[in-house]
Protein backbone atom coordinates (compact mmCIF):
# COMPACT_ATOMS: atom_id res chain seq x y z
CA UNK A 1 0.00 0.00 0.00
CA UNK A 2 1.36 3.89 -1.04
CA UNK A 3 1.00 7.37 -0.80
CA UNK A 4 2.11 7.74 -4.27
CA UNK A 5 0.88 7.18 -6.85
CA UNK A 6 -0.34 3.31 -8.29
CA UNK A 7 1.81 1.66 -10.89
CA UNK A 8 -0.70 3.34 -14.31
CA UNK A 9 1.56 2.86 -16.88
CA UNK A 10 4.75 4.46 -15.87
CA UNK A 11 7.44 5.28 -17.80
CA UNK A 12 10.42 3.78 -17.23
CA UNK A 13 13.96 5.85 -17.85
CA UNK A 14 17.43 4.29 -17.17
CA UNK A 15 17.72 7.44 -15.18
CA UNK A 16 17.70 5.82 -11.72
CA UNK A 17 17.21 9.16 -9.35
CA UNK A 18 14.98 10.44 -11.64
CA UNK A 19 12.65 7.34 -11.95
CA UNK A 20 12.21 7.51 -7.74
CA UNK A 21 11.60 11.27 -7.86
CA UNK A 22 9.01 11.17 -10.30
CA UNK A 23 6.86 8.22 -8.18
CA UNK A 24 6.98 10.78 -5.81
CA UNK A 25 5.54 13.36 -7.64
CA UNK A 26 2.71 10.67 -8.62
CA UNK A 27 3.50 9.83 -12.16
CA UNK A 28 0.46 8.02 -13.98
CA UNK A 29 0.73 7.98 -17.87
CA UNK A 30 -2.30 8.38 -19.89
CA UNK A 31 -3.50 4.83 -21.70
CA UNK A 32 -3.11 3.97 -24.80
CA UNK A 33 -6.14 3.14 -27.07
CA UNK A 34 -7.88 0.42 -25.55
CA UNK A 35 -11.25 -1.62 -26.88
CA UNK A 36 -14.71 0.09 -25.12
CA UNK A 37 -15.83 -1.68 -22.35
CA UNK A 38 -19.00 -2.70 -21.52
CA UNK A 39 -20.43 0.55 -19.50
CA UNK A 40 -23.43 0.54 -17.07
CA UNK A 41 -24.48 3.08 -14.12
CA UNK A 42 -26.17 0.78 -12.16
CA UNK A 43 -29.16 2.16 -9.99
CA UNK A 44 -27.64 3.11 -7.00
CA UNK A 45 -24.92 5.41 -9.07
CA UNK A 46 -22.20 3.06 -9.50
CA UNK A 47 -20.28 3.01 -12.42
CA UNK A 48 -19.65 -0.85 -13.27
CA UNK A 49 -16.95 -1.24 -16.84
CA UNK A 50 -15.84 -4.85 -18.01
CA UNK A 51 -13.69 -5.32 -20.54
CA UNK A 52 -13.72 -9.36 -21.60
CA UNK A 53 -10.31 -10.39 -22.91
CA UNK A 54 -8.58 -13.69 -24.13
CA UNK A 55 -4.83 -13.05 -23.08
CA UNK A 56 -4.50 -14.81 -20.26
CA UNK A 57 -6.39 -17.19 -18.08
CA UNK A 58 -6.51 -14.25 -14.99
CA UNK A 59 -8.87 -11.86 -14.29
CA UNK A 60 -8.21 -8.08 -12.42
CA UNK A 61 -10.92 -7.02 -10.18
CA UNK A 62 -10.69 -3.38 -8.90
CA UNK A 63 -12.65 -0.97 -7.54
CA UNK A 64 -11.63 2.99 -7.55
CA UNK A 65 -13.21 5.68 -5.88
CA UNK A 66 -13.44 9.22 -6.46
CA UNK A 67 -11.70 10.37 -2.60
CA UNK A 68 -7.76 11.45 -2.67
CA UNK A 69 -6.14 14.52 -0.86
CA UNK A 70 -8.00 16.38 -2.94
CA UNK A 71 -11.16 15.88 -0.70
CA UNK A 72 -9.30 16.97 2.58
CA UNK A 73 -9.36 19.77 4.51
CA UNK A 74 -5.89 20.85 7.02
CA UNK A 75 -7.67 18.46 9.64
CA UNK A 76 -8.40 15.76 7.77
CA UNK A 77 -5.25 15.50 5.55
CA UNK A 78 -3.65 12.29 5.54
CA UNK A 79 -7.03 10.40 6.33
CA UNK A 80 -7.63 8.70 2.61
CA UNK A 81 -4.45 7.53 2.85
CA UNK A 82 -4.98 5.78 6.58
CA UNK A 83 -8.41 4.58 5.53
CA UNK A 84 -6.99 3.03 2.87
CA UNK A 85 -4.79 0.67 5.28
CA UNK A 86 -7.59 -0.05 6.96
CA UNK A 87 -9.89 -1.24 4.08
CA UNK A 88 -8.80 -5.13 4.56
CA UNK A 89 -8.42 -5.14 8.07
CA UNK A 90 -12.04 -6.77 8.80
CA UNK A 91 -15.87 -6.55 8.64
CA UNK A 92 -18.56 -8.42 10.45
CA UNK A 93 -17.94 -11.25 7.96
CA UNK A 94 -13.97 -11.37 7.56
CA UNK A 95 -11.35 -10.29 10.09
CA UNK A 96 -8.42 -9.07 8.44
CA UNK A 97 -6.70 -12.20 8.97
CA UNK A 98 -9.01 -14.13 6.88
CA UNK A 99 -9.36 -11.57 4.04
CA UNK A 100 -5.73 -12.30 3.90
CA UNK A 101 -5.92 -16.28 3.94
CA UNK A 102 -9.01 -15.83 1.46
CA UNK A 103 -7.40 -13.77 -1.03
CA UNK A 104 -3.92 -15.93 -1.02
CA UNK A 105 -6.53 -19.43 -0.94
CA UNK A 106 -7.91 -18.30 -4.40
CA UNK A 107 -4.68 -17.92 -5.87
CA UNK A 108 -5.03 -14.22 -5.44
CA UNK A 109 -2.64 -11.10 -5.39
CA UNK A 110 -3.93 -7.65 -3.94
CA UNK A 111 -2.64 -4.38 -3.40
CA UNK A 112 -4.23 -0.96 -2.86
CA UNK A 113 -2.72 3.03 -3.60
CA UNK A 114 -4.15 6.75 -2.47
CA UNK A 115 -3.50 9.64 -5.15
CA UNK A 116 -4.23 12.90 -4.89
CA UNK A 117 -7.42 12.34 -7.02
CA UNK A 118 -8.59 8.71 -6.24
CA UNK A 119 -7.99 5.80 -4.31
CA UNK A 120 -7.53 2.49 -6.20
CA UNK A 121 -8.30 -1.55 -4.71
CA UNK A 122 -7.58 -4.37 -6.44
CA UNK A 123 -7.65 -8.10 -6.67
CA UNK A 124 -5.63 -10.02 -9.72
CA UNK A 125 -7.01 -13.70 -9.19
CA UNK A 126 -7.22 -16.91 -11.98
CA UNK A 127 -10.43 -16.45 -13.96
CA UNK A 128 -12.45 -19.41 -12.50
CA UNK A 129 -12.33 -17.51 -8.72
CA UNK A 130 -13.77 -13.90 -10.29
CA UNK A 131 -17.09 -14.31 -8.30
CA UNK A 132 -14.92 -14.51 -4.99
CA UNK A 133 -12.62 -11.77 -5.55
CA UNK A 134 -15.84 -9.68 -6.27
CA UNK A 135 -17.33 -10.82 -3.00
CA UNK A 136 -14.42 -10.04 -1.28
CA UNK A 137 -13.86 -6.55 -2.66
CA UNK A 138 -17.85 -5.90 -2.18
CA UNK A 139 -17.61 -6.78 1.31
CA UNK A 140 -14.58 -4.53 1.97
CA UNK A 141 -16.13 -1.76 0.20
CA UNK A 142 -19.45 -1.73 1.81
CA UNK A 143 -18.95 -3.08 5.16
CA UNK A 144 -15.12 -1.95 6.54
CA UNK A 145 -15.30 -2.55 10.42
CA UNK A 146 -13.00 0.22 11.39
CA UNK A 147 -12.26 -1.23 14.87
CA UNK A 148 -10.38 0.39 17.32
CA UNK A 149 -7.74 -2.08 16.98
CA UNK A 150 -7.42 -1.79 13.16
CA UNK A 151 -7.00 1.69 13.38
CA UNK A 152 -4.39 1.75 16.45
CA UNK A 153 -2.06 -1.71 14.49
CA UNK A 154 -2.44 0.76 10.85
CA UNK A 155 -1.52 3.50 12.68
CA UNK A 156 1.78 2.24 13.61
CA UNK A 157 2.24 1.23 9.75
CA UNK A 158 1.60 4.60 8.47
CA UNK A 159 3.48 6.41 10.95
CA UNK A 160 6.56 4.43 10.11
CA UNK A 161 6.17 4.95 6.39
CA UNK A 162 5.46 9.02 7.34
CA UNK A 163 9.09 8.31 8.87
CA UNK A 164 10.88 7.07 6.46
CA UNK A 165 9.42 9.23 3.95
CA UNK A 166 10.54 12.37 5.86
CA UNK A 167 14.05 10.63 5.80
CA UNK A 168 13.80 10.47 2.06
CA UNK A 169 15.33 13.36 -0.01
CA UNK A 170 13.44 12.66 -3.07
CA UNK A 171 9.67 12.64 -1.58
CA UNK A 172 11.34 16.12 0.79
CA UNK A 173 12.15 17.26 -2.79
CA UNK A 174 8.30 16.13 -4.00
CA UNK A 175 6.02 17.54 -1.25
CA UNK A 176 8.02 21.27 -1.24
CA UNK A 177 7.68 21.19 -4.80
CA UNK A 178 4.13 20.75 -4.27
CA UNK A 179 4.03 23.40 -1.60
CA UNK A 180 5.19 25.54 -3.77
CA UNK A 181 3.08 25.70 -6.85
CA UNK A 182 -0.11 24.90 -5.10
CA UNK A 183 -0.16 27.00 -1.73
CA UNK A 184 -3.52 26.50 -0.49
CA UNK A 185 -4.99 24.58 -2.96
CA UNK A 186 -5.86 20.63 -2.46
CA UNK A 187 -3.28 19.67 -4.52
CA UNK A 188 -0.78 21.36 -2.11
CA UNK A 189 -1.26 19.22 0.44
CA UNK A 190 1.17 15.69 1.30
CA UNK A 191 -1.01 12.82 0.37
CA UNK A 192 0.66 10.76 3.28
CA UNK A 193 -1.03 13.58 5.56
CA UNK A 194 0.68 15.24 8.52
CA UNK A 195 2.47 13.41 11.69
CA UNK A 196 -0.12 15.03 14.07
CA UNK A 197 -3.17 14.36 11.95
CA UNK A 198 -1.80 10.26 11.35
CA UNK A 199 -1.39 10.53 15.56
CA UNK A 200 -4.70 11.59 16.34
CA UNK A 201 -7.60 9.74 14.02
CA UNK A 202 -10.30 7.84 15.71
CA UNK A 203 -12.37 5.65 14.36
CA UNK A 204 -15.28 7.60 14.69
CA UNK A 205 -13.50 9.96 12.20
CA UNK A 206 -13.18 6.71 9.68
CA UNK A 207 -16.93 6.01 9.96
CA UNK A 208 -17.42 9.88 9.22
CA UNK A 209 -15.07 9.89 6.51
CA UNK A 210 -16.35 6.74 4.91
CA UNK A 211 -20.01 7.47 5.19
CA UNK A 212 -19.40 10.76 3.36
CA UNK A 213 -16.92 9.68 0.17
CA UNK A 214 -16.85 5.83 0.01
CA UNK A 215 -20.16 6.21 -1.57
CA UNK A 216 -22.13 4.72 -4.84
CA UNK A 217 -21.47 7.75 -6.99
CA UNK A 218 -17.84 8.09 -6.48
CA UNK A 219 -17.35 4.73 -7.14
CA UNK A 220 -16.11 2.62 -10.60
CA UNK A 221 -16.12 -0.94 -10.10
CA UNK A 222 -13.26 -2.44 -12.77
CA UNK A 223 -12.99 -6.16 -14.16
CA UNK A 224 -10.81 -6.90 -17.12
CA UNK A 225 -9.54 -10.65 -18.39
CA UNK A 226 -11.02 -13.75 -19.36
CA UNK A 227 -14.87 -13.39 -18.41
CA UNK A 228 -18.09 -13.72 -20.26
CA UNK A 229 -20.39 -10.75 -19.83
CA UNK A 230 -23.29 -12.55 -19.59
CA UNK A 231 -21.72 -14.79 -16.50
CA UNK A 232 -20.38 -12.12 -14.79
CA UNK A 233 -22.57 -9.04 -15.19
CA UNK A 234 -25.27 -10.65 -12.65
CA UNK A 235 -23.33 -10.99 -10.10
CA UNK A 236 -21.60 -7.95 -10.28
CA UNK A 237 -24.81 -5.97 -10.42
CA UNK A 238 -25.82 -8.21 -7.34
CA UNK A 239 -23.18 -7.55 -5.26
CA UNK A 240 -22.24 -3.40 -5.95
CA UNK A 241 -26.03 -2.20 -6.46
CA UNK A 242 -26.39 -3.50 -2.40
CA UNK A 243 -24.09 -0.33 -2.03
CA UNK A 244 -25.77 2.33 -0.27
CA UNK A 245 -24.33 5.43 1.73
CA UNK A 246 -27.49 7.95 3.00
CA UNK A 247 -24.98 10.35 4.80
CA UNK A 248 -22.34 10.68 1.51
CA UNK A 249 -21.74 14.24 0.24
CA UNK A 250 -22.06 15.74 -3.06
CA UNK A 251 -18.54 16.33 -5.18
CA UNK A 252 -17.64 19.96 -4.15
CA UNK A 253 -14.85 21.62 -6.66
CA UNK A 254 -12.67 23.62 -4.92
CA UNK A 255 -11.49 27.26 -5.79
CA UNK A 256 -9.35 27.02 -9.80
CA UNK A 257 -5.53 26.81 -9.40
CA UNK A 258 -4.04 30.26 -9.39
CA UNK A 259 -2.94 31.33 -12.59
CA UNK A 260 1.16 31.28 -12.26
CA UNK A 261 2.93 34.07 -11.31
CA UNK A 262 5.15 35.87 -14.32
CA UNK A 263 8.17 35.98 -12.02
CA UNK A 264 10.50 32.80 -11.35
CA UNK A 265 10.04 31.81 -7.86
CA UNK A 266 13.06 30.16 -6.14
CA UNK A 267 13.04 28.43 -3.14
CA UNK A 268 16.54 27.18 -2.46
CA UNK A 269 17.15 23.88 0.21
CA UNK A 270 19.33 21.26 1.30
CA UNK A 271 19.34 17.62 2.08
CA UNK A 272 21.90 14.56 2.86
CA UNK A 273 22.48 13.66 -0.57
CA UNK A 274 25.95 13.47 -2.36
CA UNK A 275 24.48 15.73 -5.77
CA UNK A 276 22.33 18.71 -6.14
CA UNK A 277 18.96 18.80 -7.94
CA UNK A 278 17.03 21.76 -9.86
CA UNK A 279 13.28 20.95 -10.40
CA UNK A 280 11.07 23.58 -12.82
CA UNK A 281 7.42 22.80 -12.13
CA UNK A 282 5.02 24.22 -14.89
CA UNK A 283 1.95 24.40 -14.09
CA UNK A 284 0.36 22.38 -16.99
CA UNK A 285 -3.51 21.54 -18.49
CA UNK A 286 -5.53 19.41 -16.76
CA UNK A 287 -7.52 16.11 -18.29
CA UNK A 288 -10.49 19.36 -19.17
CA UNK A 289 -8.05 20.80 -21.18
CA UNK A 290 -8.32 19.10 -24.92
CA UNK A 291 -6.17 19.25 -27.48
CA UNK A 292 -3.52 20.44 -24.79
CA UNK A 293 -2.93 17.75 -22.62
CA UNK A 294 -2.48 15.33 -26.04
CA UNK A 295 0.26 17.96 -27.20
CA UNK A 296 1.45 18.48 -23.89
CA UNK A 297 2.26 14.54 -23.44
CA UNK A 298 4.16 14.43 -26.52
CA UNK A 299 6.10 17.53 -25.69
CA UNK A 300 7.18 15.60 -22.64
CA UNK A 301 8.50 12.93 -23.95
CA UNK A 302 10.22 14.85 -26.96
CA UNK A 303 11.79 17.49 -24.41
CA UNK A 304 12.67 14.26 -21.32
CA UNK A 305 11.64 10.77 -21.19
CA UNK A 306 14.21 8.60 -22.76
CA UNK A 307 17.94 9.04 -23.54
CA UNK A 308 17.01 10.02 -26.83
CA UNK A 309 15.26 13.20 -25.72
CA UNK A 310 16.66 16.73 -25.93
CA UNK A 311 17.26 16.72 -22.18
CA UNK A 312 19.14 13.21 -22.60
CA UNK A 313 20.87 14.32 -25.42
CA UNK A 314 22.31 17.98 -24.98
CA UNK A 315 22.56 17.47 -21.00
CA UNK A 316 22.89 14.02 -20.20
CA UNK A 317 25.16 12.85 -23.44
CA UNK A 318 27.31 16.11 -23.16
CA UNK A 319 27.73 15.32 -19.75
CA UNK A 320 26.52 19.04 -18.52
CA UNK A 321 23.85 16.85 -16.05
CA UNK A 322 24.16 13.33 -14.51
CA UNK A 323 20.59 12.83 -15.45
CA UNK A 324 17.51 14.99 -16.84
CA UNK A 325 14.28 14.58 -17.38
CA UNK A 326 10.41 15.70 -17.90
CA UNK A 327 7.48 14.46 -15.95
CA UNK A 328 3.69 15.21 -16.23
CA UNK A 329 0.55 13.57 -14.59
CA UNK A 330 -2.85 13.76 -15.74
CA UNK A 331 -5.13 15.30 -13.39
CA UNK A 332 -8.37 16.38 -12.56
CA UNK A 333 -7.45 19.57 -11.97
CA UNK A 334 -4.21 21.11 -13.23
CA UNK A 335 -1.38 19.37 -13.05
CA UNK A 336 2.59 19.77 -12.87
CA UNK A 337 5.12 19.96 -15.94
CA UNK A 338 7.91 19.28 -13.92
CA UNK A 339 11.87 19.41 -15.60
CA UNK A 340 14.41 18.59 -13.15
CA UNK A 341 17.80 17.93 -13.70
CA UNK A 342 20.88 16.19 -10.88
CA UNK A 343 24.73 17.40 -11.25
CA UNK A 344 27.36 17.31 -8.55
CA UNK A 345 27.20 19.94 -5.45
CA UNK A 346 28.37 23.49 -6.63
CA UNK A 347 27.01 23.18 -10.16
CA UNK A 348 23.23 24.03 -9.96
CA UNK A 349 23.11 27.26 -11.21
CA UNK A 350 24.81 25.63 -14.32
CA UNK A 351 22.47 22.95 -14.46
CA UNK A 352 19.58 25.47 -14.13
CA UNK A 353 20.89 27.58 -17.01
CA UNK A 354 21.12 24.25 -19.19
CA UNK A 355 17.53 23.25 -18.26
CA UNK A 356 16.50 26.04 -19.18
CA UNK A 357 18.63 26.89 -22.69
CA UNK A 358 16.63 23.39 -23.53
CA UNK A 359 13.25 24.46 -22.64
CA UNK A 360 13.64 27.36 -24.89
CA UNK A 361 14.96 25.91 -27.43
CA UNK A 362 11.46 23.83 -27.75
CA UNK A 363 9.47 27.35 -27.27
CA UNK A 364 11.66 28.43 -30.39
CA UNK A 365 10.74 25.16 -32.09
CA UNK A 366 14.43 24.28 -32.34
CA UNK A 367 13.72 20.53 -33.17
CA UNK A 368 13.88 17.96 -35.78
CA UNK A 369 10.75 16.47 -37.11
CA UNK A 370 12.83 13.44 -36.15
CA UNK A 371 12.27 14.22 -32.51
CA UNK A 372 8.61 14.46 -32.89
CA UNK A 373 8.85 11.07 -34.46
CA UNK A 374 10.41 9.13 -31.94
CA UNK A 375 8.73 10.92 -29.29
CA UNK A 376 5.10 9.86 -30.48
CA UNK A 377 7.10 6.11 -31.35
CA UNK A 378 8.27 5.87 -28.07
CA UNK A 379 4.84 7.18 -26.05
CA UNK A 380 3.06 4.77 -28.09
CA UNK A 381 5.68 1.60 -27.30
CA UNK A 382 5.60 2.87 -23.28
CA UNK A 383 1.61 2.74 -23.69
CA UNK A 384 1.33 -1.00 -25.23
CA UNK A 385 3.83 -2.18 -23.08
CA UNK A 386 1.89 -0.52 -19.94
CA UNK A 387 -1.30 -2.28 -21.26
CA UNK A 388 -0.12 -5.45 -21.92
CA UNK A 389 -1.60 -7.53 -18.83
CA UNK A 390 -5.53 -7.44 -17.48
CA UNK A 391 -4.17 -5.40 -14.91
CA UNK A 392 -2.76 -3.06 -16.92
CA UNK A 393 -6.20 -2.15 -18.82
CA UNK A 394 -7.98 -1.88 -15.81
CA UNK A 395 -5.69 0.44 -14.22
CA UNK A 396 -6.21 2.47 -17.66
CA UNK A 397 -9.42 2.26 -18.11
CA UNK A 398 -10.42 3.16 -13.64
CA UNK A 399 -7.91 5.36 -13.75
CA UNK A 400 -9.66 7.68 -16.24
CA UNK A 401 -13.07 7.09 -15.13
CA UNK A 402 -12.13 8.67 -11.59
CA UNK A 403 -11.03 11.58 -13.02
CA UNK A 404 -12.84 12.01 -16.30
CA UNK A 405 -14.37 9.38 -18.49
CA UNK A 406 -13.89 5.83 -19.86
CA UNK A 407 -13.79 7.21 -23.34
CA UNK A 408 -10.33 9.19 -22.86
CA UNK A 409 -8.56 5.98 -22.51
CA UNK A 410 -10.38 4.16 -25.35
CA UNK A 411 -9.38 7.19 -27.77
CA UNK A 412 -6.39 8.51 -26.57
CA UNK A 413 -3.76 6.70 -29.55
CA UNK A 414 -6.27 8.43 -32.22
CA UNK A 415 -5.18 11.93 -30.69
CA UNK A 416 -1.69 11.70 -30.13
CA UNK A 417 -1.10 10.76 -34.01
CA UNK A 418 -2.81 13.94 -34.62
CA UNK A 419 -0.46 16.00 -32.68
CA UNK A 420 1.69 18.50 -34.93
CA UNK A 421 4.77 20.10 -34.79
CA UNK A 422 3.14 23.49 -34.42
CA UNK A 423 1.00 21.72 -31.60
CA UNK A 424 3.90 21.33 -29.67
CA UNK A 425 5.63 24.28 -30.05
CA UNK A 426 2.25 25.93 -29.02
CA UNK A 427 2.10 23.85 -25.91
CA UNK A 428 5.65 24.72 -24.98
CA UNK A 429 5.12 28.68 -25.40
CA UNK A 430 1.74 28.52 -23.56
CA UNK A 431 2.72 26.26 -20.53
CA UNK A 432 6.90 27.03 -20.18
CA UNK A 433 6.56 30.02 -19.92
CA UNK A 434 8.08 32.37 -17.27
CA UNK A 435 5.33 31.27 -14.95
CA UNK A 436 7.49 28.69 -13.17
CA UNK A 437 8.53 27.19 -9.62
CA UNK A 438 12.04 26.01 -9.39
CA UNK A 439 13.17 24.31 -6.47
CA UNK A 440 17.45 24.02 -5.96
CA UNK A 441 18.36 21.46 -3.83
CA UNK A 442 22.17 21.64 -2.77
CA UNK A 443 23.77 18.40 -1.32
CA UNK A 444 24.80 18.09 2.29
CA UNK A 445 26.53 15.57 3.56
CA UNK A 446 24.38 12.46 4.91
CA UNK A 447 24.57 12.75 9.30
CA UNK A 448 26.77 9.70 9.44
CA UNK A 449 29.36 10.88 6.51
CA UNK A 450 29.55 14.47 8.38
CA UNK A 451 30.64 12.56 11.46
CA UNK A 452 33.23 10.66 10.46
CA UNK A 453 34.60 13.78 8.40
CA UNK A 454 34.95 15.67 11.53
CA UNK A 455 36.93 13.05 13.21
Amino acid sequence: MSAASPGFRRHRPAQFWLLGLLLLVGTALPALALDKPHREVLPNGATLLVLPTRSSPTVSVNVFVKVGSFEETAQTNGITHFYEHLFFRGTPNLSGHQFKRAIEAIGGTTNAATTRDFTHFYINLPRMQVERGMSLLADALINAELSDESVDQERKAVLEEYRLGSESPLRVMSTRLYEMAYGRHPYGKPIIGTEENISSFQRQDFLRFRDAFYAPERTSVVIVGDVELQEVLPRARELFGAFRREAAVPEVLPDPVSPPEQEVRVVETSASTRTSFVILGYPGPSVQDRPDIYQVDVLAFMLGIGRGSLLGRELVDTRKAMEAGVDFLTQRHPGLIVVSGVAPAGQEEALREDLLAVVEKVREGDFSDRDLVRARNFLRSTYLLGNETNSGKADSLGFYAAIDEVDFATTYLQEIEKVTRQDVIQAARKYLGPGRYCLVVKARRPAGEEERAGR
